[in-house]
């Protein structure tokens, strides 16, 4: 080779080093850096403009940063999501709006859904879950984190997911959970408003019966 073709093989060296480097590797970087060319750079409600742009490994912005490259909406949140599990093991969506974070709680990740003014954030709902997705029993878990997915099994089980105890008392967990069942909305409806509990682990669900909810409720390694 000759001294003459050195400098542009070195430029094209570090090109190729440049263009590699730059591609997302959410998994591995803790999520490709948004900036102000993010889509939902300008949607960011809660977060650190320069911990967006860096490396920072908190879960808050390796979230943040997979969310900033799309405009908030719960059709973006719901494609962002393998995405946000590949990153963050463990996370399920409980609701258009909501994710469950391991370590973190029931985070409300759209402010003001379906609105003009809807934007990403990161707000604490004061729940935790307390218990991994897989110890859910009886549920698929495919079903159980697409919010789309109705059914009385599925829509109660998320509102029971969001409750589940820190403490183990998954009797006293079901009665905290039993409004929000019934307030539970659906096509302008709330199919179970009539939903009550039984022998304080069982739920009388409308148009399904009794369904026991809680195993082994008296016991040691109690869960849904």
């Amino acid at each position: 080779m000759e001294i003459a073709q050195l400098p542009a093989l070195f430029v094209f060296i570090i090109g190729f080093a440049i263009a590699f480097s730059a591609a997302p590797a959410y998994s591995e970087s803790g999520g490709a850096a948004c900036g102000p060319g993010g889509a939902g750079w300008n949607h960011m409600v809660g977060f650190r403009k320069d911990k967006l742009q860096s490396q920072d490994r908190a879960v808050r912005y390796v979230i943040g940063r997979i969310l900033c490259q799309s405009l908030p909406s719960a059709e973006n949140l719901k494609a962002a999501l393998p995405e946000i599990q590949k990153s963050v093991p463990g996370v399920v969506q409980l609701s258009k709006d909501k994710l469950h974070v391991p370590d973190e709680g029931d985070i409300d990740v759209i402010r003001a859904m379906g609105s003009p003014a809807q934007v990403w954030q990161w707000h604490y709902t004061g729940r935790f879950s307390g218990v991994a997705p897989a110890s859910i029993l009886g549920w698929d878990m495919k079903k159980f984190a697409d919010p789309d997915y109705h059914s009385a099994k599925y829509d109660i089980g998320r509102i029971l997911f969001a409750h589940s105890p820190g403490d183990g008392n998954y009797v006293a967990a079901l009665n905290k959970a039993l409004p929000d069942i019934q307030k539970f909305e659906l096509n302008n409806s709330r199919p179970y408003a009539n939903t009550v509990i039984v022998d304080s682990d069982k739920l009388q669900i409308p148009g399904t019966g009794a369904v026991d909810v809680i195993k082994n409720a008296e016991g040691e390694g109690s869960r849904w």
